[in-house]
């Protein structure tokens, strides 16, 4: 590249070149870029015999993916050190530690690791990222985020944390005690040997969305989630030993959840009195593959503000509530492959609640609706339908890079 040229050049993406090997030197004299985006170059490894002391890069956004070669991330990003926001790795096997100069990107607002099977560890300078929003870890199967990385000085800022398959997590880190004022969304996901949620959790004043699946050795939530004011949003799949029982329970309990998704809970038998703190903020409810499930609990009706009600795949559910009438704010009712609900109960409960404009019974034989159009096309897809529309899947919330 001749001086000079490209020099008002802000995006540059070099996508699926495998004989690629080195960056140009001359990458120094395209000071305008902002946007670097580098992904399946099988032979690239931005080593620093790549580099340039004398770059004066002020990136926003790195995306590196795909690069096997890729060991640690070369010194030339310290020059974007004020002004790269969102950093992303992915799919980079050998990539086995952040740099000890990360603490120097002191606008960094989002980080995102993914597929990185080798990084064993987070930096403990992590503390300094005081602009940091958004963490996204990923299939990192030798990361722990054990407290012996730690530092008590920690000063995040968080706003998103989203794990998913950790093997080695059995629990949050205390750094993230530290974002107790900010953090708005919380999802742990596939780590197989997360045990417990902390006792501190309830310190997390501003968390508003907490979701948790298949955690298999999660047996039960910690005392104090009465103190999660914030919580809107609590959606709990595929874990097998929680049973979300009573005895976990404070009469204090002041939650105001707006959507409550509970999905393959083997040891479920009923909805916990907790949930009644919701009365009149509760929307969408949705259980579903809860084989213990027998019934929904007599204060169903005291949800005013219930708008959706899913029952699906729950095989003993075997009755409903007196009182359906007074959910006067509902809209939809969804029973599906519950065969122990009697056709008198369903038939019975129709007339209830004449006025909610969406009502399905399916069973295995048929399915029948109060719709004057063809129901079939509404349960074709049924569990696809609930996970569009009530399930914030991980892979559907975009970090906002621009």
């Amino acid at each position: 590249m001749e001086e000079g040229r490209l020099t008002n050049l802000r995006t540059l993406f070099v996508v699926k070149c495998p004989s690629l090997t080195t960056l140009s030197l001359s990458i120094k004299h395209l000071t305008a870029l902002e946007n670097l985006q580098i992904e399946y170059c099988e032979e690239l490894s931005l080593t620093d015999k790549e580099e340039n002391q004398d770059l004066k890069l002020s990136l926003r956004l790195l995306t590196i993916k795909n690069l096997p070669k890729l060991e640690v991330l070369p010194q030339w990003l310290q020059a974007s050190a004020n002004t790269l926001q969102h950093l992303e790795i992915e799919d980079c096997c050998n990539f086995t530690a952040l740099p000890e100069w990360l603490p120097h990107l002191k606008s960094l607002q989002t980080l995102r690791i993914i597929n990185c099977p080798v990084l064993s560890s987070l930096l403990e300078g992590l503390q300094d990222l005081t602009a940091l929003r958004e963490i996204q870890i990923r299939n990192c199967e030798g990361l722990s985020l054990t407290d012996k990385e730690e530092n008590q000085a920690i000063k995040l800022s968080l706003r998103w944390l989203m794990i998913e398959n950790l093997p080695k997590l059995e629990g949050l880190p205390q750094w993230l005690k530290a974002s107790a004022n900010t953090l708005q969304l919380l999802e742990i996901e596939d780590c197989c040997n997360f045990t417990a949620l902390p006792e501190w959790l309830p310190h997390l004043k501003s968390l508003q969305t907490l979701r948790i699946t298949n955690c298999p050795v999660l047996s039960s939530l910690p005392e104090g989630l009465q103190d999660l004011t914030a919580l809107e949003e609590l959606i709990i799949e595929d874990c097998e030993e929680l049973s979300l029982t009573d005895k976990e329970e404070n009469q204090a309990i002041k939650l105001s959840l707006r959507l409550l998704m509970i999905e393959n809970l083997p040891k479920l038998e009923g909805l916990p009195q907790w949930f009644k703190a919701s009365a009149n903020t509760l929307q969408d409810l949705l259980i579903s593959h809860c084989w213990n499930f027998t019934a929904l609990p007599e204060w169903l009706p005291h949800l005013k503000s219930l708008q959706t009600l899913r029952i699906i795949n729950c095989p003993v559910f075997s009755s409903l509530p007196e009182g359906m009438q007074d959910l006067t704010a509902l809209r939809e009712l969804l029973i599906s492959r519950c065969p122990k609900l009697s056709r008198k109960c369903r038939e019975e409960v129709r007339h209830k609640i004449a006025h909610v404009p969406i009502i399905v019974f399916n069973e295995d034989s048929g399915s029948s609706s109060e719709r004057d159009d063809d129901i079939s096309e509404y349960l074709q897809g049924e569990d696809d339908e609930i996970g569009l529309a009530l399930k914030p899947k991980l892979e559907q919330l975009k970090l906002p890079y621009e």
